[in-house]
């Protein structure tokens, strides 16, 4: 009974955001080009994934760690390492969830609910084969590795950025960016709710002395930046997102809501 009274006036509150658009905004999406690309991401970062054991040096290349990255360990480091990396796994498989289900209810029909997961599938995609060339190439020692006193495994190199928080950073900001181009009502919620999230998946990964602070933050950046990106370069106004370029002496001004 707790949670039926607590379920229903939650309910109340979110289903302003989960009506459906009348008349979405249009994107640009192309079957022929997106989904090749971003089936070609998908096998690339699975690839890579499966192929792990040959990609990663035997040994780490970035073996130590700064000021700030020791400081933060201490203070995030959980006593029960192993609860933050499951709380981190179930918000890995959740946030992208949650996008999911939220875009096939905003959405008014089931192509324009296709296309916005297409547009969501290809900026976690991209965001993957960034984090997998990244970990691969800077093979960065992980704090549970480093303190340890031990390097055992090639997955001990794989510190440097966290996947797990590019794929919540990167679905919220798509999820969130799709929804507020195709003029859904409940962009905002899915902006903040993502995010949050997001942001707990990068805590528990620390928690669980997986990460470093720098990774989480790297992380962050791209999985945000990739998030917003690639749902933006498929608008068909540019003054969708309310904001317009203008010349100055000297330069250009980025004026307007974001």
């Amino acid at each position: 009974m707790r949670v039926f009274r607590l379920a229903f006036p939650l309910a109340l509150v979110l289903c302003p955001f989960l009506a459906r658009a009348e008349e979405p905004s249009a994107l640009g999406v192309s079957w022929s080009v997106d989904g090749p690309l971003t089936g070609a991401a998908l096998t690339v970062w699975g690839a890579s994934e499966l192929a792990k054991g040959e990609l990663v040096p035997p040994a780490c290349r970035w073996c130590s760690s700064d000021g700030l990255d020791l400081r933060a360990r201490d203070l995030f480091l959980w006593s029960n390492t192993r609860a933050a990396a499951t709380a981190s796994d179930l918000l890995q498989l959740g946030i992208p969830a949650g996008v999911v289900a939220y875009e096939l209810l905003a959405a008014p029909d089931a192509a324009t609910a296709a296309k916005d997961l297409l547009v969501v599938t290809e900026a976690l995609s991209v965001a993957g084969v960034l984090t997998q060339g990244s970990r691969y190439a800077f093979a960065r020692l992980r704090p549970y590795a480093y303190y340890g006193g031990r390097d055992a495994g090639r997955d001990d190199h794989l510190s440097f950025w966290s996947a797990h928080t590019v794929v919540a950073f990167s679905a919220a900001a798509a999820g969130g960016t799709v929804a507020r181009l195709r003029g859904y009502q409940g962009w905002p919620f899915v902006y903040a709710a993502g995010f949050t999230g997001a942001a707990l998946t990068g805590y528990f990964r620390m928690g669980a002395d997986m990460h470093w602070l720098t990774d989480v933050l790297a992380s962050a950046a791209v999985g945000t930046g990739v998030g917003l990106l690639v749902p933006w370069l498929h608008r068909t106004d540019p003054r969708s997102l309310g904001y317009r370029l203008w010349p100055v002496p000297g330069g250009l001004v980025l004026s307007g809501e974001f």
